[in-house]
């Protein structure tokens, strides 16, 4: 999306008086400066934008009158993007797309100011939905934020029974495409990507094959990378392709060598890499944080037993050093709450299984 024409055409249009003739509206929310003090309050419009149809904060906007002041730049190309993408993690999911900038506008009297800009993307999959509390910026836990012409709130029943539509009807599309493809081709000469997983599953007659994929692999094929046979590549202009040489050859699949720990032993290791006591249900509150079950990279489950990866190991470790370098927080007693939390959600789970 080209940000500076737009940005630059809609803030140099001013009346006599200076005041932007523009107001808030369902894409656009106006700030006077950017704060950290105040990122939960733009998280929550970001996901109300992400449940939309997409919008701009702009910085640099006095309210009542709506008079164009701008910010120095450093302001914003000197925010810290990593501090914002965790809070964002933390507290809502799916992940929320967004960019941050600044432009320069020039208006009718000579004078030219500096404005900044996070744009937040429509979501690919709605809705985003708050996943932790946070009172400064006034997020409720479950709530879903939507943005309406010239405020952000908690969605309403038709704008959600909207998305639901929507999603059920993408998905239903996505659907018939996969079972036309299948009914023209055969279930026997189809195989299945899962990029979660990492995996290929070829279907024959007697039972499936799996052949795992290189995590760089599928990072690439996210971004749409086409197959094609050696000897019949034929380039496309714009369109990516990844070259399969050779025959594909089955290899034995180890869990005990690719998931080594499991939750005792991977408490362990964390435990001496951190240099502080971390127990095994601080593990298991630390795996449903960050959600590693069910994907293969991180997690498998071996005749009843939950194993782990160095993969696995990695994503705690750096989570963790993240939120005591970054955000000063002491872990020992981050974790304590974790487990409180944890175990609140098991009961919780347990409850509406009961009923």
């Amino acid at each position: 999306m080209e940000h500076e024409s737009f940005l630059k055409s809609f803030l140099s249009e001013v009346d006599e008086r200076g005041y932007l003739k523009h107001r808030e509206s369902k894409k656009i929310e106006f700030k006077k400066r950017f704060s950290f003090g105040s990122l939960g309050r733009y998280a929550r419009s970001m996901a109300a934008f992400a449940n939309a149809e997409g919008g701009y904060i702009i910085f640099g906007i006095q309210d009542r009158p709506r008079v164009p002041i701008g910010v120095r730049k450093d302001s914003i190309d000197d925010v810290d993007l990593a501090k914002i993408t965790s809070f964002l993690n933390e507290h809502f999911s799916p992940e929320i797309k967004w960019e941050i900038g600044t432009v320069d506008v020039s208006f009718h009297d000579g004078k030219t100011l500096s404005f900044g800009y996070i744009y937040t993307y429509p979501a690919e999959k709605k809705p985003v939905i708050c996943r932790k509390q946070h009172d400064s910026g006034n997020l409720r836990e479950g709530a879903i934020y939507y943005r309406y012409r010239g405020q952000t709130k908690e969605i309403r029943y038709e704008e959600l029974h909207m998305i639901i539509q929507e999603t059920i009807a993408k998905e239903r599309e996505q659907w018939m495409r996969v079972i036309k493809r299948i009914a023209t081709s055969g279930v026997n000469n189809i195989a299945v990507l899962d990029l979660t997983r990492q995996d290929l599953t070829f279907f024959h007659k007697d039972e499936d094959r799996v052949v795992l994929i290189d995590a760089e692999i599928v990072d690439q094929l996210k971004e749409k990378v086409v197959f094609v046979e050696e000897g019949k590549f034929s380039e496309t202009e714009g369109e990516p392709a990844l070259r399969l040489i050779g025959e594909v050859q089955p290899i034995d699949f180890d869990p005990n060598r690719t998931h080594p720990y499991n939750y005792k032993t991977l408490a362990k290791e964390l435990s001496k890499q951190l240099g502080i006591e971390i127990k095994q249900y601080d593990v298991q509150a630390l795996v449903y944080k960050l959600d590693l079950k069910g994907n293969r990279k991180f997690h498998m489950e071996v005749r009843g037993l939950h194993m782990f990866s160095d993969l696995a190991k990695h994503r705690i470790t750096s989570f963790l050093q993240t939120r005591q370098s970054e955000e000063d927080v002491d872990l020992s007693s981050y974790l304590t709450e974790l487990r409180k939390e944890y175990f609140k959600a098991i009961r919780e789970k347990r409850g509406e299984q009961k009923t």
